[in-house]
């Protein structure tokens, strides 16, 4: 799946919606620690929150967050962990999903042109597009929301940190 992406779209007033062609996926909006993802019909289905040098970002399924992301800003170098939250009672039980963390960044992501591979599969593609967008080429093999909000996080984290 291919998206365009305006650059810095955090600098905005308005948010951010994204397409699939025609159709409207969902839209972000910036909040005070991160942004509030949400569908057509206003309901939120995910979250990325920001907490120094790190970035969780939660997605909704079924009424309960799952398939939580962090990222980890080391220098100019990220690192990206995927972990599964189950409920049990009312406690949160973490368990990392990639123990050997096997997601890698290649490239540049300041200058909008990287991949991002797990165990050596090239997931996604970043490339920079024009002045005003870049392009996010994304394989159809994993989860796009998950992985179109790692890339949009690690914009957010170069321009802030």
């Amino acid at each position: 799946m291919n998206f365009n992406i305006n650059k810095k779209f955090f600098l905005d007033e308005e948010d951010l919606s994204v397409f699939d062609g025609p159709r409207l996926l969902f839209k972000v909006s910036e909040l005070k620690d991160g942004f509030f993802v949400y569908n057509k019909s206003g309901e939120g289905i995910a979250q990325i929150v920001f907490q120094k040098k790190y970035a969780f970002i939660t997605l909704r399924s079924d009424d309960k967050p799952t398939l939580p992301v962090r990222i980890i800003k080391k220098g100019s170098h990220f690192d990206i962990e995927f972990y599964d939250f189950s409920l049990q009672g009312n406690n949160f039980h973490k368990a990392k999903l990639n123990p050997y963390n096997t997601i890698e960044i290649a490239g540049s992501p300041k200058k909008y042109n990287y991949k991002i591979s797990d165990n050596n599969e090239e997931i996604v593609t970043v490339t920079p597009g024009n002045d005003q967008v870049y392009n996010v080429d994304i394989s159809s093999s994993v989860n796009n929301l998950k992985m179109l909000l790692s890339v949009i996080t690690i914009e957010k984290m170069l321009f802030d940190l």
